[in-house]
């Protein structure tokens, strides 16, 4: 169709008085020759190539054209029943998110109207950006762990894949993170991630934390930061946090300034507890689903493989 390809590509004409494009294709998103190809593929050089005449010399199973127009017809039947079951499971995940979005932006709503609301710089005992030190997979004795982005973007604090740097006693002393902060994405070029945020629970050790967040300490006496996290994702996936104007730089942000001016309501630190412990219990039950539709994804990801191998090996 007036495509081109480069050499990295095989590009074949077929002889469709023996072998129709429909079974070749299906033959090849099988991995038929997955197996042996990857064997000839693995020289000494590093660079993994295969020849023509290593696939043109490979065996493949050869049926009559018609029974090979019955093969090909059962597996698009099949295929066509995985992708629709692939498609509702999708959905379905893309309603448990929207359901918990959905209850969250109305328990926040009702916070608001029913309790007092003060600007989030009236609740906050500090708030500053992170450190722009250069930070390194490897650990070095005089180097700290540095929370980045990938440790929020679940909205809680996960300590894997870190960095570490090394840091001046002044930069530490800024960044150096304590149980109940709250980390927040100020900038990135998905907005889906700006404006993402975690409450920091018990390190295992001293960490600090990287200059594309701001870390915000709130007043306890007032406000518990797990609520506080869950009114931020609810300003979040509101779209209320974020400057969407990109920069020229192609990101968007999440300012101090902006999120100083957020207003928060203030129920009383038991109601706020309550609400808490609700969203939690549902929290868990979509979790369960999400469970649950992992395992059939899984099930569905193995499933035409299964149906190729089987059409391949005379099975059909």
């Amino acid at each position: 169709e007036g495509a081109l390809v480069t050499s990295h590509f095989f590009l074949f004409d077929i002889d469709e008085t023996k072998i129709l494009r429909g079974f070749i294709s299906w033959l090849l998103k099988g991995n038929f020759f997955a197996e042996v190809l990857d064997a000839q593929a693995r020289g000494t050089t590093g660079y993994a190539a295969i020849r023509p005449k290593q696939f043109l010399a490979l065996e493949i199973p050869l049926p009559p054209l018609a029974e090979q127009r019955r093969i090909v017809a059962r597996i698009e039947a099949l295929a066509a029943r995985v992708a629709e079951a692939q498609r509702l499971r999708g959905e379905a995940s893309e309603e448990a998110e929207l359901f918990i979005n959905s209850v969250l932006n109305a328990l926040v709503s009702n916070a608001q109207k029913k309790y007092k609301t003060l600007p989030l710089e009236d609740l906050l005992r500090d708030a500053n950006y992170g450190t722009s030190v250069k930070c390194h997979p490897e650990r070095t004795d005089d180097a700290v762990p540095v929370l980045r982005i990938p440790n929020v973007v679940s909205e809680k604090v996960t300590l894997t894949n870190l960095k570490f740097g090394v840091l001046s006693e002044t930069e530490y002393q800024k960044t150096v993170l304590q149980e109940g902060d709250i980390l927040v994405v100020r900038t990135n070029g998905s907005a889906d991630l700006v404006g993402r945020c975690a409450v920091v629970p018990a390190l295992p050790e001293p960490m600090a934390f990287a200059s594309y967040m701001i870390r915000i300490r709130c007043d306890r006496e007032i406000i518990s930061p797990d609520f506080l996290q869950l009114v931020l994702r609810q300003q979040r996936t509101g779209g209320f946090l974020i400057d969407f104007a990109r920069t020229t730089a192609g990101q968007y942000n999440v300012s101090l300034g902006r999120l100083r001016k957020t207003k928060i309501p203030i129920p009383s630190l038991d109601e706020q507890r309550q609400i808490m412990v609700y969203l939690d219990e549902l929290q868990a039950q979509v979790s369960k689903l999400r469970t649950a539709q992992g395992e059939t994804a899984r099930e569905l990801n193995a499933l035409m493989p299964s149906v190729l191998d089987r059409a391949f090996k005379g099975e059909m």
